[in-house]
């Protein structure tokens, strides 16, 4: 990540090395902020993070994990903590907005994250390239403004391939029972807003279709390990169509209630209806 100048051999820090250190050349800044209401009238907490662009993902999803609901569930003997909005999505929307942001005048516009009582808001210096459009982003197109960066950032292991970020926070989002994420392309910046668990507004929240499809799916499971007691998760996934994680939720479901049980080792043994019925 740096270039050499004329034949002097003299090497100059890129833009992304300036980035990635704790260098004063570029100071990007990431403010997060806790709010009472959903306005920004009433500030609770605020915090700011001005280093490189890596401490910055990890430090404002830090801050965001502390400020927002944590759950217990027990859908087995253990128990099983769960964020009210799932962190993956939390923390690839941070690292998308450090990505994506334009690095023109970076200390004066920062990423802001802000948290009201039913969203959450990430907004970015810097409207989306040309060509690119939400419709497109939602089905996995994405065009790079900072290619140095993100390679960076994939050898850190913070993002993963280009594009399939949106596509999956949109599945864990559905899994999960939330509203679809919703993108704004402005004129200078673009936002993206997560709604935290009961949130309510004019647009119908999928929870109850959620869970309605979540039965289906588990009267379908237990028809088909009726079928073939031996049959994996992932073969499940197959059949049915939608993700091992999914049905992971429904086969654990049913332990829970009692009507499912795992008789002998994930590898090897196999499954069995505890009342024989399918539904």
């Amino acid at each position: 990540m740096a270039k050499r100048l004329g034949n002097l051999g003299e090497l100059r820090p890129t833009n992304a090395f300036a980035l990635l250190t704790d260098n004063d050349r570029i100071a990007p800044v990431v403010k997060c902020g806790l709010f009472r209401g959903k306005t920004r009238a009433v500030f609770i907490d605020r915090r700011q993070f001005v280093m490189p662009v890596q401490d910055q993902i990890e430090e404002a999803y830090k801050y965001v994990l502390s400020k927002i609901n944590l759950g217990a569930s027990f859908p087995n003997i253990h128990r099983k903590d769960t964020y009210e909005i799932p962190p993956g999505a939390i923390r690839e929307l941070i690292a998308n907005a450090v990505l994506h942001r334009t690095y023109v005048n970076a200390e004066a516009s920062p990423i802001t994250v802000a948290i009201y009582d039913d969203r959450l808001e990430i907004t970015s210096p810097g409207k989306l390239k040309r060509g690119v459009t939400v419709e497109k982003m939602r089905v996995g197109c994405s065009d790079c403004r900072n290619e140095a960066l993100a390679l960076a950032l994939s050898y850190m292991n913070i993002i993963e391939d280009w594009g399939s970020g949106i596509p999956r926070i949109h599945e864990e989002l559905r899994e999960a029972g939330l509203r679809d994420l919703v993108i704004d392309d402005w004129p200078n910046a673009v936002r993206v807003m997560l709604y935290r668990q009961g949130a309510k507004s004019g647009i119908k929240t999928p929870q109850k279709s959620s869970q309605k499809s979540s039965q289906k799916s588990s009267q379908k499971i237990q028809k088909l390990i009726s079928e073939n007691p031996t049959t994996t998760t992932q073969e499940l996934a197959d059949m049915l169509g939608i993700s091992r994680r999914a049905v992971a939720k429904c086969v654990a479901s049913l332990q829970a209630l009692g009507k499912l049980r795992r008789i002998g080792p994930d590898k090897g043994g196999h499954w069995e209806i505890v009342d024989g019925k399918q539904g």
